[in-house]
């Protein structure tokens, strides 16, 4: 369901935009993780640090959108109900945090939340609200709405009658309602529909209604699919071979056109009932006029082909039986009947085609399902559009894929609307304006700036600047790209794991513990400052704390207690939006492990901005050395005796480097190398005279 927001590019762009101070905001999480999808080319990325934030939020507990981990609860879940709740409460949390809000306001304010923001721009429907009395007096109020849910015919039994509301009133002690309607006022560039189908007679309306539109053999239909966006070369731009299939760098800007073997014309004849495109008009009155555009030229050239011939036969056999009129007066009266004819069906016509021009075409950009199977799986059938291939791939194509956790596949459009009800139920469906695309693209700003440096302040009462352990970066400081900064960070354990051993003594692991980052460093990593920490934060939590690993991590109770801490304590959203504004510098990270540290921070760093130790200091198929040994044998160091500092491993760490690009200078890096993993076998990797674990 992520990734429905995430392919919405107007939305996606103005959440990447969005940045406020607040600890807990779904829009910046939102934009965090986005974030990440553009720049991870390929690698999976994880929404903890969003899942973080969304658990906070105590209206999401409310609503039941947090589920447990236990295989009985996810049993008891109504899952159509959670996605079409998840969705609605997404769309409306986000709508109130992306206003803009002043630097000295940190809480959401009722006035906040009635004014606009992009998410009620893209899709919002602005409704009139209309209650009249008996006495005349008439109410209206305009309310929007960002999500519309489908409400299928029930007939009231024999003798129902509509229930009058009795409300209070001020010119009248009781006033009964007798009429109380809704006027949509303006239509969204985003239609979110929520496809109901909580109960057996919404599915069997459904049904009905497939059946009825002749696809009552739907399990017999197939689908082609071949994508027309053509695979990466494994050869890239050194492929020579003529006519290659496949996409290559050099070819980028290139349209690709599939070729007659990727198009299935006998699927692309099938129509579903759920319509590829739609036409909406909205009328004087308020009321909509909803069409199906998908099926509707095939339909309209039939019935014209049609009429055509039917009418050629009438009129040639008019032809035999008519006689020419050999006065003008009849000349003139036949003349006369068909001008008023013409002119009646020109009108018509015209009236058509004023309506048509009122119409809004709306494409189907997303399906979001729910699949019934033992483990209720939810999958994503999802438009990408040609901007976000030009951007990644090179090709202006338009292409369905189907997300189903980390697997991504393309599909044909036919296949997006196959919902046979026994086992795939549709629960969201988006329909986006036709020709948003031709809008000039929204730019995406920078979301963090250098600021974030001068909006240091420690949370903890007793954290002053006489615990401060850093100097921060003054304003003549401005790290660019290619700058070294040496990174290390420690973690504190929420869960512990739960494994079990089997009956062949074998250990399996039934949930892995749950890691929290607890303190983050960085270090100078050139100019007079080198090796001068300038980030040393402790990460406040509101979580409970299982283990606090004092041994590895040098984390002590009481630490990441706000009332009670000593340290320079802060939030992981502060401390990750300076990381953030690094990683955009193009500052170079060197740390030891550092590809566990940012999965646990959650945050994507490209491959070309990290130099890790553990790597540098590794022959080919060899183990990997820790950091303490590599001190010991290159530095002569003999670090983490007692426990773990992040700022000792973070010098460490830059100091091996500093090695590492002297033994490359001397050309001694593989000699080196296999000295240390001599030395090590001899000493069974444990540093002589230190404290032996």
């Amino acid at each position: 369901m992520i990734q429905v927001l995430y392919f919405t590019e107007p939305l996606r762009c103005a959440i990447m935009n969005h940045s406020c101070q607040r600890e807990f905001c779904l829009a910046c999480e939102l934009g965090f993780l986005f974030h990440m999808l553009d720049t991870a080319q390929g690698i999976p990325c994880q929404a903890s640090n969003f899942l973080r934030a969304f658990r906070t939020i105590p209206e999401a507990s409310a609503l039941g959108l947090l589920l447990s981990d236990s295989d009985d609860a996810r049993k008891k879940v109504n899952f159509p109900r959670l996605v079409q709740s998840w969705t609605r409460f997404v769309l409306q949390q986000i709508h109130s945090e992306t206003p803009e809000v002043q630097d000295d306001e940190m809480q959401k304010t009722e006035k906040a939340g009635e004014m606009g923001s992009q998410v009620s721009k893209l899709f919002g429907w602005t409704l009139l609200n209309s209650n009249q009395c008996r006495c005349g007096n008439i109410r209206e109020k305009e309310s929007t709405t960002l999500l519309c849910s489908l409400v299928y015919p029930e007939p009231l039994p024999p003798g129902r009658k509509p229930l009058n509301v009795v409300v209070s009133h001020e010119s009248n002690d009781l006033c009964i309602f007798q009429l109380q309607s809704k006027r949509l006022k303006s239509l969204p560039e985003i239609l979110t529909v929520s496809s109901g189908l909580e109960n057996q007679q919404d599915l069997n309306f459904w049904q009905t209604q497939t059946e009825m539109f002749g696809n009552k053999d739907s399990k017999a239909m197939s689908f082609c699919s071949s994508a027309p966006v053509p695979k990466r070369c494994r050869y890239g731009n050194c492929c020579t071979r003529a006519g290659c299939k496949f996409f290559h760098e050099k070819d980028k800007g290139k349209r690709y056109v599939a070729s007659k073997v990727d198009v299935d014309t006998s699927v692309q004849s099938a129509c579903s009932w759920l319509p590829l495109s739609i036409l909406v008009t909205l009328n004087h009155d308020g009321t909509v006029d909803i069409c199906r555009a998908d099926c509707k030229m095939q339909t309209e050239a039939s019935t014209s082909q049609d009429t055509s011939s039917d009418t050629g036969k009438d009129d040639s056999i008019v032809g035999k039986d008519k006689k020419p009129s050999a006065g003008k007066e009849g000349q003139a009266g036949n003349g006369n009947e068909g001008d008023d004819s013409e002119m009646k069906e020109d009108e018509v016509d015209v009236q058509r085609e004023e309506e048509e021009a009122k119409a809004v075409l709306y494409e189907l950009t997303s399906v979001v399902s729910v699949v019934n199977n033992s483990r209720t799986n939810i999958v994503s059938c999802i438009r990408v559009g040609p901007s976000y291939h030009i951007h990644h791939q090179g090709g202006p194509a338009t292409q369905w894929y189907l997300f189903n956790d980390f697997t991504i596949v393309p599909i044909s459009p036919e296949e997006a609307v196959w919902l046979p009800l026994d086992w795939k139920l549709p629960c969201v469906l988006h329909y986006t304006v036709a020709d948003i695309s031709n809008k000039p693209p929204p730019t995406v700003k920078a979301a963090v700036s250098a600021e974030v440096f001068q909006q240091d302040i420690s949370l903890a009462a007793n954290g002053g600047r006489r615990h401060v352990t850093f100097t921060p970066l003054s304003p003549s400081e401005i790290l660019k790209q290619g700058d070294i900064v040496a990174m290390d960070a420690e973690f504190v354990t929420l869960n512990q794991e739960e494994a079990e051993i089997r009956s062949d003594g074998t250990r399996s692991t039934i949930r892995p513990s749950h890691m929290s980052v607890a303190r983050i460093s960085c270090i100078r990593g050139q100019g007079p400052l080198e090796g001068i920490p300038f980030i040393d934060d402790y990460i406040a939590t509101q979580e409970q704390v299982v283990d606090y690993l004092t041994q590895f991590s040098g984390i002590q109770p009481g630490d990441l207690d706000v009332t009670i801490s000593s340290k320079h304590l802060t939030t992981l959203k502060a401390t990750y939006r300076k990381l953030r504004y690094l990683v955009d510098e193009g500052v170079i990270f060197v740390g030891h492990g550092l590809k566990n540290d940012f999965r646990v921070i959650n945050l994507v760093v490209p491959a070309d901005q990290v130099i890790d130790t553990v790597l540098l200091f590794q022959l080919p198929n060899k183990r990997m050395v820790s950091l303490r040994f590599l001190a010991w044998h290159f530095l002569g160091l003999k670090i983490q005796s007692k426990m773990h500092d992040s700022i000792e491993d973070a010098k460490t760490a830059l100091r091996l480097y500093r090695k590492y690009q002297q033994l490359e200078r001397e050309g001694r890096v593989t000699e080196s190398l296999k000295e240390m993993y001599e030395a090590g076998r001899k000493s069974s990797w444990k540093v002589p005279g230190a404290d032996e674990e």
